[in-house]
């Protein structure tokens, strides 16, 4: 992956490599989201989250893109536009074995992370 021309962008000198990230979720009672980003490219104007995923078999197709993933990425947009407020921030996944960058819809991923705290009280249980 690092000889791929079409990747270069993910791990020139504007990047940063596996970054911790905390994000209060405004929930009396429920601690941050807390994560590790593989890959975070910073521009004047923009920033870049890419997660590497490793699945044997990725998926062609945007809407094919599991839940889970979808979620993390939303998390990760939420918790860079408060640290990156004047931004746009980005988010997709690089899928090591076909070496295919996916960036999925950004309102897909913002509606994904919202629907992950649905239902959910003030001690964090859903009820």
């Amino acid at each position: 992956m690092l000889a791929d021309p079409a990747l270069a962008w993910m791990f020139a000198a504007n990047t940063l490599g596996e970054v911790a990230v905390s994000h209060p979720l405004d929930l009396p009672g429920v601690p941050p989201m807390q994560g590790r980003i593989d890959r975070l490219a910073i521009s004047e104007t923009e920033v870049t989250v890419v997660d590497f995923k490793t699945d044997f078999l990725p998926p062609e197709r945007e809407e094919d893109v599991p839940q889970r993933y979808l979620i993390q990425l939303g998390a990760y947009r939420a918790a860079l536009a408060r640290i990156y407020p004047n931004r746009t921030v980005r988010a997709g996944v690089l899928w090591t074995r076909t070496r295919r960058f996916a960036e999925p819809d950004p309102a897909r991923l913002d509606a994904a992370w919202a629907r992950a705290f649905q239902g959910i009280d003030s001690v964090g249980i859903a009820p």
